[in-house]
């Protein structure tokens, strides 16, 4: 059996492999510049990568290594006493890659080695983790220290070895489940773009650093990752250090302040002024490169693979504190929920373009209990304190209750003209109508689908009309403008588009029910059809 090993081709690979890593495990056997023993002190790995390492490439190329002030309070923040996690939110190219490497080699090949040192880098993709790996490598390279490390590329996506055993494994999320790995050091680079299944991948690399006592770093642009948003939410609480560059989810493409409050490296030419242009004017030319604009440059909560119905920004520049509110003939769009989600409706006016939004839960689970489920924050207290958001007893959402208070509050302020529901839910909501005490109305069933001729088309457009040529009026709506930065759009082979549901939870029902409205207020004639009262 051993004789037979010997033959094998891929025995021999595996041993040479192996034979090669215990070469450079003894290849250095005394420190280079800095004692390789006792606890890491961040201070002189700073030194060292200021001192010995040379930037790799760009406008800078050749340069001695830089660390700006900002790069050096995180990184001395993230080291210090206690501290087990580290989040660094911040648009790309501000050197975050870069600050990365420096890190990774100061403990590889500087001051920071220590025996066996571990450490485990996850990515979103194997050609992202090997961009990652191949900074480390040709910063190497340019610093003159690339003999002092050893790569391997195999398995995929590789790893990097250096001084007294110390490696650096690289792991693609698009190719693992997990790490088995114990690790000093956890990275998760561009963990906002990491979507809730990989939520057991997150918490594997976790669990990584717990027989070492070790660190967990998460590094990206904030995105719609539901597990960098909650780490950012525990910013203050023990042993979690997180720092966030972004700016106003309202604010203009053109606004220069927000370019700097998203992109600290401009002010350290890291990244230029000219490319910030070049981006706004491109996102402003075509709002389908607005969310990636608004998510890679200037580091906002927006999804780039996704497209909203609008952008906020397009909507707050519908809303105007003086307003008018619903009067005269109006439409109503309705989106009953499941028994546990939203149920909400909307009225808009024909007369004035005022909208009005209202949503409903029952009060089962607490509200933070939702809150947190439908990854919400603060936001759905905020809508309950301004009359947006109602509770009703009980664990199941009251529809007819809902309905007859809403019918209730409407009807005093102007007459609907029709009402749009979803004709999937007819019979429900036919029922609805009748326990909520609302005779004789007006119903358009409206479909859901994404075609030239649906419904749901015909009613996305519509809203998009709305709010693009701002004929919309609002004093401005919690519920709505949060239904809207959530919203994700489909789209049938030839781009007709339609609402994505099944990508939200209970967060985009009143902007449901408000597209519904716009669909109607486009193909119904303003006429005082009916004054409803509520038996």
């Amino acid at each position: 059996m051993a004789a037979r090993q010997k033959r094998d081709p891929a025995y021999f690979r595996e041993w040479r492999r192996k034979k090669k890593e215990r070469e450079l495990a003894g290849q250095f056997a005394k420190p280079l510049e800095f004692a390789a023993s006792g606890a890491p002190d961040i201070e002189e790995g700073i030194a060292w990568i200021e001192a010995k390492l040379k930037v790799p490439n760009g406008p800078l190329t050749g340069k001695p290594f830089r660390l700006p002030d900002w790069q050096k309070e995180w990184v001395r923040a993230a080291y210090g006493p206690g501290v087990r996690e580290a989040g660094l939110s911040i648009s790309r190219k501000n050197g975050k890659s870069g600050l990365i490497a420096a890190v990774l080699l100061a403990h590889l090949c500087g001051p920071l080695a220590r025996r066996d040192w571990r450490a485990v880098v996850g990515s979103l993709t194997g050609p992202l983790a090997r961009e990652l790996r191949d900074a480390i490598e040709t910063t190497a390279l340019a610093s003159g220290l690339r003999e002092r490390i050893g790569l391997f590329k195999s398995p995929p996506p590789g790893r990097l070895t250096g001084l007294y055993g110390s490696r650096v494994d690289f792991l693609a999320a698009d190719r693992a489940s997990g790490h088995a790995l114990g690790a000093d050091l956890a990275i998760i680079d561009e963990a906002g773009l990491l979507p809730e299944a990989k939520r057991a991948l997150w918490n594997a690399l976790f669990s990584s650093i717990s027989g070492r006592d070790g660190r967990f770093w998460a590094i990206s642009i904030q995105a719609d990752g539901p597990m960098f948003e909650e780490m950012g939410q525990r910013e203050g609480a023990k042993g979690v250090h997180w720092r966030k560059w972004t700016s106003d989810i309202h604010c203009e493409l053109d606004d220069r302040d927000a370019w700097l409050a998203s992109n600290p490296g401009i002010a350290d030419g890291i990244k230029s002024m000219n490319y910030m242009e070049h981006q706004a004017e491109r996102a402003a030319a075509s709002p389908g490169n607005e969310a990636h604009f608004r998510a890679y440059d200037l580091n906002q909560p927006v999804d780039p693979e996704k497209e909203s119905i609008v952008a906020v920004s397009e909507y707050a520049r519908c809303i105007d504190p003086d307003a008018p509110g619903l009067e005269g003939d109006l439409v109503v769009g309705v989106d009953l929920g499941s028994t546990v989600s939203m149920t909400a409706a909307a009225a808009l006016s024909l007369d004035n373009g005022a909208l009005l939004v209202r949503g409903a839960f029952g009060d089962e689970p607490p509200l933070s209990h939702r809150a947190r489920a439908d990854r919400m924050g603060t936001l759905y207290d905020r809508m309950q304190r301004e009359g947006e958001l109602r509770l009703y007893p009980g664990k199941v959402t009251p529809v007819a209750p809902f309905l007859h208070d809403f019918f209730d509050e409407i009807g005093e302020l102007g007459r609907v003209t029709a009402v749009g529901a979803d004709r999937h839910r007819k019979a429900e909501a036919i029922m609805a109508f009748r326990d909520a005490g609302i005779p004789h109305l007006p119903v358009q069933w409206r479909g859901q689908g994404a075609a030239a001729t649906a419904d749901g088309s015909h009613d996305v457009r519509a809203f998009q009309r709305l709010v693009r040529t701002e004929a919309l009026k609002t004093r401005g709506s919690t519920m709505l403008e949060a239904a809207i930065a959530s919203s994700v759009l489909r789209f049938d082979g030839a781009g007709n588009p339609a609402l994505n549901k099944a990508a939200n939870n209970a967060r985009i029902d009143a902007l449901s029910a408000a597209v519904i409205a716009a669909g109607l207020g486009e193909i119904v004639t303003p006429a005082p059809l009916l004054k409803v009262s509520v038996i």
